[in-house]
C-alpha cells in the first residue's frame, strides 16, 4: 500500500512523496486532505469533548497515561500535540534524496554557547 509524507520547507514549496514499499521510510501519519485544489489541509490531533456529528459518532478525548511511581498512582490528561510540518514537492524517483538533505538542517542544528572568561554558566544561542 503506498504512503504519503508532506514536507514544507522555509520557501514554503510543497513535496509530495509516494513510496514503493521498497524505499520509504516509516513516517507517522497524522491525516491530510485537499479539499480545494492548490490547498492541504493538515489534522495532527484533534480533541472534542463532545460529538460534533461528523461521522464518529461519538466524543474524541485521546488521553495519555503516566505511572507516578513515587505517587504510586495513575495520571490520565488529555494529549496535547506540538510540531512543525514542512512540505516541499518532489517526483517519488527524488523524493528520499529531496527529503533527507531538508530535514539535517532541521534536526541537526548546532548548539552555539558564550560565555565571558570570568562567568561560570554559559549562554545559550
Amino acid at each position: 500500500m503506498p504512503r504519503v509524507a508532506f514536507k514544507i520547507d522555509s520557501s514554503d514549496t510543497l513535496e509530495y512523496l509516494v513510496n514503493d514499499d521498497d524505499e520509504f521510510h516509516e513516517i507517522e501519519w497524522m491525516g491530510a486532505a485537499s479539499l480545494v485544489d492548490g490547498q492541504v489541509e493538515m489534522v495532527v490531533h484533534r480533541r472534542l469533548l463532545a460529538d460534533d456529528s461528523n461521522g464518529v459518532g461519538e466524543h474524541l478525548n485521546e488521553t495519555e497515561s503516566l505511572f507516578d511511581s513515587v505517587a504510586k498512582q495513575h495520571i490520565t490528561k488529555g494529549m496535547v500535540v506540538h510540531g512543525n510540518f514542512f512540505f516541499n514537492v518532489k517526483s517519488a524517483k527524488d523524493g528520499m534524496r529531496s527529503l533527507r538533505s531538508k530535514t539535517e538542517p532541521q534536526f541537526f542544528r548546532p548548539l552555539t554557547a558564550y560565555r565571558k572568561p570570568n562567568e561560570v554558566s554559559a549562554k545559550v544561542m
